[in-house]
């Protein structure tokens, strides 16, 4: 039995280069109305470009370029790995995009952590598009990615945010990525 109603547009990918392109077809969908993006990871993969190219680590950066997609509704949950690039860091600050650290998170508790994300990603806006890097989990529990972090979020804490945001929103996506199972220890 499923507890938490599963959006009609969910999405499975490798890396989280798939981000871009399919907040742009759903966009392209959803005509002019506004969409909101809660994006769970431990990385912000906000900058232009990475090794001179567009890559998984910038799918907001394009996302957010998108006329129906704006930057201010831009909630990133979980980030704090030792792997999150100035240049995406500066890139959130000259957007005015929304963090929550792991540690901003717990010391807040999930109920508040989500009720900002809502508040957040829903000002203004139509609908939510959630994506869900495997990687915001720590390292401890989900060895399957590409790029495993220590101090994320535990399962149960990034799993009652999900459900409690998929609860309350209108989602018009959903991604799950970062998963590789070929990186799962035995």
């Amino acid at each position: 039995m499923c507890l938490v109603p599963v959006p009609s547009r969910l999405f499975s990918g490798g890396d989280h280069s798939i981000g871009y392109p399919t907040v742009r077809g759903v966009c392209r969908h959803l005509g002019d109305k506004k969409v909101g993006i809660i994006h769970f990871d431990r990385h912000v993969d906000t900058q232009e470009t990475d090794l001179d190219e567009r890559m998984h680590t910038c799918p907001w950066f394009h996302a957010t370029n998108i006329r129906n997609a704006p930057a201010k509704n831009l909630v990133q949950l979980g980030i704090g790995g030792w792997q999150v690039p100035r240049q995406g860091v500066k890139v959130c600050r000259e957007r005015a995009t929304n963090i929550l650290t792991v540690t901003d998170i717990t010391e807040m508790g999930i109920n508040a952590a989500v009720e900002f994300a809502l508040e957040h990603a829903m000002d203004g806006t139509d609908c939510v598009y959630i994506s869900f890097d495997i990687d915001c989990i720590d390292a401890g529990f989900v060895p399957g990615t590409g790029w495993p972090e220590p101090g994320g979020l535990l399962p149960r804490e990034a799993l009652a945010m999900l459900g409690k945001i998929i609860q309350r929103a209108p989602v018009c996506g959903l991604e799950i990525v970062e998963v590789s199972p070929p990186l799962r220890h035995q």
